[in-house]
């Protein structure tokens, strides 16, 4: 192996914690390549640094055995390899980004931390501009947060993250027989949702995906 591509959606702890424990990070000679959401003041090797320095790490970036590449991603489409990248904006506190992956006809969409509930109106004539949307339709797997309960969400509306799927966020334009599988944090929720968490996807009634 000469090379190991790692998307970032976003840099909250959460989503970073384990990146100093990335066994490919300490490879001799290994191509690393992270990529991450742009910022108007800080490259992305330089917001990766606040984490990957003491206090809160030994080990510096430029201390790593591998070669390390950061990439600032904005709303585009790339390759890797056999795979071709999209990436778009989408809902969520601070810049987070959402990734579409397409090889050999198949296509996977990856949103984890992601409030589309934010612009889901009942009797919209479109849903295009939906944050997300894009991204997912015609998806064969949609991978999709699921932090909270609905009732839980009505508490935590603006937090940036979305309950299990409902109206608002059901891939209704993903690909016929696609699966939806919800990701959360909480092992609360995993519990109550496993049984439900892959499903295809169906179209709604209200049609907000």
């Amino acid at each position: 192996m000469k090379r190991v591509d790692l998307l970032l959606t976003h840099l909250h702890m959460d989503h970073i914690q384990g990146l100093g424990f990335f066994a490919p990070l300490y490879t001799p000679g290994l191509d690393v390549h992270l990529w991450g959401p742009p910022s108007t003041t800080r490259t992305l090797r330089s917001r990766l640094n606040r984490y990957l320095s003491p206090p809160l790490f030994p080990v510096r970036i430029r201390e790593l055995p591998s070669r390390v590449h950061c990439h600032d991603v904005t709303q585009g489409q790339w390759e890797i390899g056999d795979f071709k990248v999209r990436s778009s904006l989408v809902a969520h506190p601070d810049p987070t980004l959402g990734y579409r992956l397409e090889s050999e006809g198949r296509i996977v969409t990856y949103l984890p931390d992601h409030e589309p509930q934010l612009g889901c109106r009942t009797g919209l004539p479109t849903t295009e501009w939906l944050s997300g949307h894009h991204l997912a339709e015609g998806a064969d797997l949609l991978i999709h947060d699921a932090q909270y309960t609905e009732d839980e969400y009505l508490n935590r509306v603006g937090w940036g993250t979305a309950p299990p799927p409902s109206p608002c966020v059901s891939p209704s334009s993903c690909a016929p027989g696609a699966f939806c599988s919800s990701t959360t944090t909480r092992p609360a929720a995993t519990s109550r949702w496993s049984a439900s968490a892959l499903r295809p996807a169906a179209p709604t009634s209200r049609g907000c995906w």
